[in-house]
């Protein structure tokens, strides 16, 4: 039987887990009120951090380091990164205790701040192991690690809220770590747990080593999570939960429709790009990367149409009506979601070079611009205020990035094709249906077809076909 190209592990993966993720966040915002599952978006991050700086930038050490320490690059992280999260626990505590950000009964405190330490510990072994399926070339168990984590995670969170409703965050948070367990577990199960243990604590010169690699990754990871999510707890400051619920979702959907793009395209590229780079040098590289810079512009700027157009749909389908954001919040997301994937390609120039240090200058510009605004414009605008903060921030970066590869890279970020779509995407932009919002009316399910059988019929026009041929 013939073997599946790599690559179609990657696809499925990348098309399943934000189903799992649509899925997981309608059967929330049906279960929990926006109250609770404010609270929840706000605690999110802080676990995402933990992650970060807890992960010591190992994951990539793995990656980087098997081919010269094998799987002791492996077994030593592991047991460094577990060290380092005990010890900085007590900050976490602080951080999520002392600054309130939990707004959460002072019982429930404790018990809660466990939950989450054992989230950060669990995620960050499997992250682990994940990078070292990927270095190890497994992709099959790569991919179905990465589906069941999404897929335990999901049914433990609703069996957890269903069962103790009386505490839907602790609960929430209760499945998610079982979830994440319940992975950790398969992996135990396909690779034994011989691979996980350490035999000997590493040497003060291994510890050296993972930490100059990874300092460095922490910190633009860091700063690429501040630039997303702190805008919540300013909107959390200034208006309330409700209100970091409401744009929690225009965020969710907007990644989600434009990560669904640019992922598999990034997947897909990158090897030939830094074979290029290696190999052929700087013209051969320039020729891929603007290839699929072009190929997600056509695709981009018709899903930014559609998203914009079906604004109402989205929503509904993601959450209901009680989520609806004020005018001209949901259209910035959105653009500020399509240009962070034009970032996406544009980065491509600190990959190759390795200039961390620069890129991490990028992103403090952008945090601090994005703060800045945000802390500005809530006072005037509220919601639409944080939203308009968050575009300009995205702008500013993708600029930033664009500037300074010039030098490196010449990329042509909009071809032909491209301003061949822009009316089409002002147009869906621009003229509202007299039947939106109104999920029941037959003739906003006509425009739907209609609109995307326009689209379907432009990628025909503009000769799709010649970007995603697979000789680069």
């Amino acid at each position: 039987m013939k073997k599946l190209p790599s690559q179609i592990y990657y696809y499925i993966s990348y098309s399943l887990i934000p189903i799992l993720g649509v899925i997981q966040t309608k059967a929330l915002t049906m279960i929990l009120s926006k109250a609770s599952f404010g609270q929840i978006q706000l605690i999110m991050p802080i676990i995402g951090w933990g992650i970060i700086i807890g992960g010591l930038g190992l994951p990539q050490y793995v990656i980087r380091f098997y081919s010269v320490h094998g799987i002791a690059a492996f077994k030593k992280g592991v047991i460094i990164s577990c060290i380092f999260i005990f010890l900085i626990s007590p900050l976490f505590y602080l951080l999520y205790v002392e600054v309130g950000i939990s707004k959460l009964q002072p019982h429930k405190d404790i018990l809660l701040f466990f939950i989450i330490a054992l989230i950060i510990i669990l995620s960050s072994v499997l992250r682990m192991v994940n990078a070292l399926l990927r270095v190890q070339q497994r992709h099959f168990l790569f991919n179905f690690i990465l589906i069941s984590e999404r897929l335990f995670v999901l049914l433990a969170v609703l069996a957890g809220i269903l069962l103790w409703s009386a505490a839907p965050v602790n609960s929430f948070f209760l499945g998610y770590a079982l979830g994440v367990g319940g992975a950790l577990f398969m992996v135990w199960v396909f690779l034994r747990k011989k691979i996980i243990w350490c035999e000997s604590f590493p040497s003060l010169s291994q510890i050296k080593e993972m930490l100059l690699y990874g300092l460095p990754i922490i910190t633009v990871l860091i700063m690429s999570d501040f630039l997303a999510t702190l805008n919540r707890y300013i909107i959390s400051y200034k208006l309330d939960v409700n209100a970091v619920a409401v744009f929690v979702i225009g965020v969710v959907i907007t990644h989600i429709c434009f990560a669904f793009l640019y992922e598999p395209i990034l997947t897909y590229g990158h090897p030939f790009i830094f074979n290029a780079w290696e190999k052929s040098g700087k013209a051969d590289t320039e020729s891929i990367v603007n290839k699929y810079i072009k190929l997600y512009m056509m695709l981009g700027l018709l899903m930014l149409g559609i998203v914009v157009h079906f604004e109402d749909i989205l929503i509904n389908v993601v959450s209901n009506n009680q989520y609806r954001m004020p005018a001209g919040c949901f259209p910035m997301l959105a653009i500020a979601s399509f240009v962070l994937g034009i970032y996406r390609f544009l980065v491509t120039h600190y990959l190759l070079r390795k200039n961390t240090s620069e890129l991490i200058l990028c992103f403090f510009i952008s945090v601090v611009c994005s703060v800045v605004l945000a802390l500005f414009l809530i006072t005037y605008y509220g919601l639409v205020g944080v939203c308009a903060a968050a575009l300009i921030s995205t702008i500013v970066l993708c600029l930033i990035v664009w500037w300074r590869g010039r030098s490196v890279m010449q990329i042509q970020i909009i071809s032909r094709q491209a301003y061949a779509i822009i009316p089409f995407t002002i147009i869906l932009s621009i003229f509202n249906s007299p039947y939106k919002w109104d999920m029941f009316s037959i003739w906003r399910w006509v425009d739907f077809v209609f609109v995307l059988a326009c689209a379907l019929v432009i990628l025909y026009f503009v000769n799709i076909r010649q970007y995603i041929d697979k000789k680069v």
